[in-house]
């Protein structure tokens, strides 16, 4: 998977047909990806070994002729392809910043995170494909752009629900919407969208698109309806809806949230909603079917429940149905991966140290495609671990990990001691992809259970590393015996 013509091809499959308006420029672009796929830094000095190479990569990212949104669109062709090519896939919708460095504050990026922290940087929202097994497929769109910092207004000045769409950052999440949704096959995709992009647009938008969606509440939203004068909210409708069903979900230590198996009671009911335009002063109604699935009898003593309010136009009818949508809107934590991977695991994007916003978003955008390609490797191998590592690694790579497998198995304790293990290193031609990646991932780090769980992007992109440069020689010795 990282040997140099392994990284070419990959490059080439997702960037070969960008158009940059010169075959030049798209060889250029090729190359560079492949670079990046091959040693993955967040500075281009760390990326390419010869000064020649990291010349070349300069010139490309500031070269103003390149857009980044041709990038963007050539890496989307080829995901939109796997997404048409399979039955049903995941579409997650997240916004995110990248914390970028400016110390003197004179480049053109904007304000991430709060006033008071003044950190810079680039906004950016991602259009994420994930299959309908949740394995990773790929960057689908992304849109970047630069915060204005926020200034202290009065109340009614600064309501955000009375500006215009276009004036708001909520256009930028209707455009993702509306672009990655032109790129596929409205009946293979399923939208999911968290709190964040629960908005009157969005949850219209996505009705207009008639793609399938699953958008998680923010709000105690106003529902039509009501009687002697008295309102009806979506909490109070739902509380009194019947439970349909109920499930159990192992919950894991994080912060301040204790480790369990949570009990979820589900409910369902078709509402139709009141969607306000404080704006223009009209209301709309939107009918919509809504899943709750909160955790009973199960959270410990001053821990909040879990709660999953989920706006759906997917059927609700049976508890089958309910819990096909929470398992939808449960394929969304794995945007929350990526991002990991991209900003400040495999990829560390955030070190870039490019001095404009167009450069460092060109730059984002290559790394994007090469985080997702850690994360889908992460995680068919642990969906599919049987599967040849063929599917996957080249015969040099699998070659490297047969002999680096077999070297320290066979390591002596001391001069003239025994071997240190009884495991059998795995063999190149029957070698499966959970094999191969254990190994790698071993290589990097993993210590298996003691770990704390299966391989992750860190250890496994460090035995990636490691394996790449026997993976190369063993590629270069045999074009050399050709020859």
């Amino acid at each position: 998977m990282t040997t140099p013509s392994s990284a070419r091809s990959f490059a080439k499959k997702h960037f070969g047909h960008a158009e940059l308006g010169d075959k030049r420029r798209n060889a250029a672009l090729v190359e560079i990806v492949a670079g990046l796929a091959l040693n993955p830094a967040g500075k281009i000095s760390k990326v390419f070994p010869t000064s020649a190479a990291r010349e070349r990569a300069y010139r490309f990212v500031e070269n103003a002729a390149i857009q980044g949104v041709a990038i963007i669109r050539a890496a989307a062709s080829t995901v939109a392809d796997a997404i048409n090519r399979s039955a049903t896939a995941y579409v997650v919708i997240d916004g995110s910043s990248l914390n970028l460095a400016d110390p003197r504050g004179k480049k053109d990026f904007g304000q991430v995170g709060t006033n008071n922290k003044g950190a810079r940087g680039l906004k950016v929202i991602t259009a994420y494909a994930v299959s309908s097994a949740s394995i990773p497929l790929g960057v689908l769109w992304q849109e970047f752009w630069a915060r204005r910092k926020r200034t202290r207004r009065g109340r009614k000045s600064s309501d955000n629900r009375r500006r215009e769409a276009h004036e708001k950052e909520t256009q930028r999440w209707l455009d993702v919407v509306r672009e990655a949704a032109s790129r596929v096959n409205a009946a293979k995709a399923w939208f999911l969208v968290d709190r964040e992009g629960d908005s009157r647009l969005m949850l219209q938008a996505l009705t207009e698109l008639s793609v399938r969606f699953t958008v998680r509440s923010s709000w105690n939203r106003l529902l039509v309806g009501g009687t002697g004068g008295r309102r009806h909210y979506l909490r109070s409708v739902m509380a009194k809806a019947p439970v349909v069903g109920s499930y159990r979900v192992e919950v894991p230590a994080v912060h301040q949230r204790a480790a369990r198996v949570a009990r979820m009671s589900v409910r369902s009911k078709r509402v139709t909603l009141l969607l306000r335009d404080r704006r223009h002063g009209k209301s709309t109604a939107l009918e919509l079917n809504v899943v709750w699935a909160r955790e009973v009898g199960t959270p410990p003593h001053g821990e909040k429940p879990l709660d999953w309010m989920l706006f759906t136009n997917a059927p609700v009818a049976t508890a089958r149905d309910c819990l096909a949508v929470i398992r939808s809107y449960q394929a969304r934590w794995r945007i929350e991966d990526f991002h990991k991977a991209w900003k400040s695991g495999r990829c560390c994007v955030e070190d870039t140290q490019l001095h404009s916003m167009r450069a460092a978003i060109i730059f984002a955008v290559m790394h994007a495609t090469v985080a997702a390609r850690a994360e889908r490797l992460k995680h068919t191998s642990r969906a599919t671990p049987d599967v040849p590592a063929a599917t996957e690694f080249s015969s040099a790579e699998r070659k490297a990990i047969a002999l680096i497998a077999y070297d320290l198995l066979n390591q002596p304790l001391a001069p003239g001691g025994r071997r240190q293990s009884k495991e059998v290193p795995p063999d190149e031609k029957t070698m499966t992809l959970g094999q191969a990646v254990l190994w790698i991932a071993r290589l990097g780090g993993y210590t298996g259970k003691s770990s704390g769980g299966p391989p992750g992007t860190i250890v496994i992109g460090r035995g990636l590393d490691y394996i790449a440069g026997a993976a190369h020689v063993l590629e270069a010795a045999s074009f050399k015996k050709r020859k």
